[in-house]
């Protein structure tokens, strides 16, 4: 209330204080509701990443902790997996032989088939020596 004296008579907020005040909060409101499903995506896509980097580590030290002259260890063209317990992603394996003596370079690629994509969507490349 707004009281100018013990006698006047007090006044409450005017139409025109409403209708700023829900304007501004529609705004904040609005702005909010824009962000969540965008907040949700990058969530969703962090979590494909990170599942696609366990399985790419997993699959290096797989073939880091083969023995010497493994057949999975030859230089060979690359060769794709589609991975059972995630049916949704492709494993390439790629490995080559270096021009210094003595190591393989060894890359694995995930990719999200499922989606469509070809590119990969995280690559680890490790040196081993043979």
């Amino acid at each position: 209330c707004r009281c100018l004296g013990a006698l006047a008579s007090c006044r409450g907020i005017s139409l025109t204080e409403v209708t700023v005040a829900l304007g501004i909060l529609g705004v904040a409101v609005a702005g909010t509701v824009r962000a969540v499903p965008m907040a949700y995506q990058t969530v969703f896509q962090a979590g494909d990443v990170t599942t696609a980097t366990a399985l790419a580590q997993q699959r290096i030290e797989q073939l880091r902790n083969r023995p010497l002259g493994d057949p999975a260890l030859a230089a060979a063209p690359t060769a794709e997996t589609r991975l059972a317990n995630n049916p949704g992603l492709v494993r390439r394996t790629i490995v080559a032989d270096v021009p210094a003596e003595g190591l393989k370079q060894i890359t694995v690629q995930i990719i999200q088939a499922a989606r469509g994509e070809t590119s990969p969507t995280v690559a680890l490349t490790t040196l081993r020596a043979y």
